[in-house]
Formats: structure tokens, sequence, C-alpha cells
């Protein structure tokens, strides 16, 4: 395996794949749902035993702490940077699912062209 520098974005989509279906997936089953190549699968399974999200099997998600890291280690792992106004798709607190629950003046979004909302971008660091 090459040297670990640490998770990667897409290791967090493969433990989320791994942890919301119904039977233990393969790798060969996981590259194809989700497009990333086999190897890519493996060292992202690697790194994630290393990170004690995964057991040794790398069968096995360890939910307690993945939730932990998602909900504190996220954040700061893969911080989010406000930019320019445009037009985009809302997201984050001001994402139609969030918003009708929170009372905000600010609109975020993902810059798309076709969008449906004016606000400031966010995009994620790990882009």
């Amino acid at each position: 395996m090459k040297q670990h520098n640490g998770m990667r974005p897409h290791d967090v989509v493969v433990l989320l794949k791994m942890s919301i279906s119904p039977t233990v997936p393969m790798g060969k089953d996981l590259a194809y749902a989700l497009k990333i190549s086999p190897s890519e699968i493996s060292e992202s399974l690697q790194r994630s035993v290393l990170a004690g999200l995964l057991d040794e099997s790398k069968r096995k998600v360890r939910r307690m702490a993945l939730l932990e890291f998602l909900q504190f280690g996220l954040p700061y792992v893969f911080p989010a940077t406000r930019g320019k106004v445009a037009r985009g798709i809302p997201t984050a607190y001001t994402a139609p699912v969030m918003g009708a629950q929170l009372m905000t003046s600010d609109t975020l979004v993902w810059e798309y062209k076709m969008g449906s909302a004016r606000g400031e971008t966010i995009t994620p660091r790990c882009r």
C-alpha cells in the first residue's frame, strides 16, 4: 500500500456506503457502485482501518467512531470556505430540508448556473 497521508474525501463515501448496505459489500461491489477503481477502494479501506473507522477484517464499519468523526472531525478535516455571490443550489443550513426549520437571512449555494437561488457560494476544500 502507498504511504498513509490521512483520509481522503472519498473514504467517507466508501464508509457511508458500507454503513447503509444491507449486506457486507465486497470491494468490487463498492467499486462498481461508487464508480471508483478497485485498487482505490482497497487503499480507502486500509486508510479507514488505520484511522480506526473500520475493523481489521475491513468488513465492519465502527459506526460510533464514524458518527463521531462525521459530527466532530469532518468540519475540521474538510472545512468549507465562503466565496462570491452567485447563482446556485441552496446547501448547508439553507437547503430546502433545513431552511424550513431554521430562520436565517443568508443563503449558501453550491455554484450552478441553472440553480434556483442566489447567494454566497460555499466550496469544500476537498474539491
